[in-house]
C-alpha cells in the first residue's frame, strides 16, 4: 500500500495542470447581488481590484476567473460543432468559464493558436477554447476562427466565434482531464 502511495504521489508530481503555479496567489471574491446589481457594477468592481492589485509591488500580471482551477465542476457550458451535435444538444459539454484579457498570461498557461482576450470582447460572441475541444471538433485542423454553436437550435446569438486556443487546464483534479473547456470574456 506505501508503495502504491509513493508511486502515485510521484506520478501526480510529473503531471502538468496547465499552468504554472510557481509564484502565483489566488483567492476568491464575492459580489453579492444586493450591493452589486447590474454587470456594469460588478466589471468595475473588477476593473478597481485589477487597478489596485496591479499596483502592488512585485505583481506583474492580474487574471481573473470564474472558478479557479483545481476546484472542481462550475458551469456545463453545451456546445455542438455538426449537424449531428447540434440535433443533439448537451451531448457534447465543456466546464464553461469566464476569463479576463490577463488570466492565461498571469497562470503561465500557453496559448498555441490565435489570440487572447483583449477589452474589445466583452459583449461579444468571442471564446477562447482548449485544446482537447478544438482536436475533439476540428481534427488536424486549426480551431481560429470557426464557429461553434453554443447555445440550442432556434436560440437567438447561438453562434460564438473561437478567437485562440490554450493548452488543457486540469480543472477538476491532476489524476484526469475530465471535459474540455469554453473560455467566455
Amino acid at each position: 500500500g506505501a508503495g502504491l502511495t509513493i508511486r502515485s504521489f510521484a506520478a501526480l508530481q510529473q503531471v502538468h495542470p496547465g499552468f504554472d503555479p510557481d509564484g502565483v496567489l489566488t483567492f476568491r471574491i464575492a459580489t453579492p447581488p444586493a450591493k452589486y446589481p447590474t454587470a456594469e457594477q460588478r466589471r468595475a468592481l473588477l476593473r478597481q481590484m485589477d487597478e489596485r492589485i496591479r499596483a502592488i509591488p512585485g505583481v506583474s500580471e492580474v487574471g481573473l476567473i470564474s472558478q479557479l482551477p483545481l476546484t472542481g465542476s462550475g458551469a456545463l457550458s453545451p456546445y455542438a460543432y455538426d449537424d449531428a451535435t447540434a440535433r443533439n444538444w448537451e451531448s457534447e459539454t465543456s466546464d464553461g468559464r469566464n476569463v479576463s484579457p490577463a488570466f492565461f498570461r498571469a497562470m503561465g498557461t500557453r496559448l498555441l493558436a490565435g489570440r487572447v482576450f483583449d477589452e474589445h470582447d466583452f459583449g461579444t460572441q468571442n471564446i477562447i477554447v482548449d485544446e482537447t475541444l478544438a482536436a475533439r471538433a476540428w481534427p488536424g485542423q486549426n480551431a481560429v476562427g470557426r464557429q461553434l454553436q453554443v447555445q440550442p437550435n432556434g436560440s437567438d446569438n447561438r453562434f460564438a466565434t473561437v478567437v485562440g486556443v490554450v493548452e488543457h487546464i486540469r480543472a477538476h483534479d491532476l489524476s484526469r482531464a475530465v471535459r474540455p473547456q469554453l473560455y467566455r470574456p
